[in-house]
């Protein structure tokens, strides 16, 4: 059994090398998703990492499916690869599992989404007024990241919610959190031009 076990890890690492060696495309998705099939998480993180770099659907919905992995630095490594590859379809999947609220802490999910310019921004504005607590906690996070000035009285309105989530965390905190977050942004956005 050890042997087996060894001679599939050795396999795969063998075929995770090569495909890290090159630039990839759609026809190495097959490879990818038998790492993304491994027991073994390192494969599935590193399969979900680089299936963010091949464009195309079949791509988003093998990371769809990585978003709901046991392992929540799969989840994140996918969030972050369909962040990469943007698109409505890999937004939708992305919005899909933030508004499942299954996840305990979605933070990489809404930061995912922020990453989507004017519709990630609408996405997390919408979020913002979830009867979750725990989805309006995470989408001010979100919106702070965007670093769009529209989101400050947005996240100003949601300093009076003091509703908790699941956690304990209270979506004001996370709201101020997120402000400061913005102006941060918008500051060295502001140097950047300068």
């Amino acid at each position: 059994m050890h042997t087996m076990r060894q001679h599939d890890k050795d396999a795969a690492y063998r075929k995770l090398e090569e495909l890290e060696s090159r630039k990839l495309d759609v026809s190495d998705i097959p490879a990818l998703i038998q790492l993304l099939s491994q027991p073994y998480q390192w494969f599935r993180i590193r399969a979900a990492e680089l299936l963010g770099s091949v464009n195309g659907e079949e791509a988003v919905r093998w990371l769809a499916i990585a978003l709901n992995d046991r392992c929540e630095y799969v989840s994140k490594a996918a969030a972050a690869s369909l962040s990469s590859l943007q698109g409505p379809e890999a937004l939708d999947m992305l919005r899909r599992a933030f508004a499942h609220d299954e996840i305990e802490r979605p933070h990489y999910l809404a930061n995912a989404i922020a990453k989507f310019g004017d519709a990630g921004f609408a996405l997390l504005e919408e979020f913002a007024r979830s009867e979750s607590a725990t989805l309006r906690y995470f989408a001010a996070r979100g919106l702070g990241s965007t670093g769009n000035a529209t989101a400050q009285p947005v996240l100003e309105s949601m300093r009076a919610d003091t509703e908790k989530t699941r956690f304990g965390g209270q979506v004001s905190t996370s709201a101020k959190e997120a402000l400061r977050t913005l102006r941060r942004i918008q500051a060295n956005a502001s140097a950047v031009s300068d």
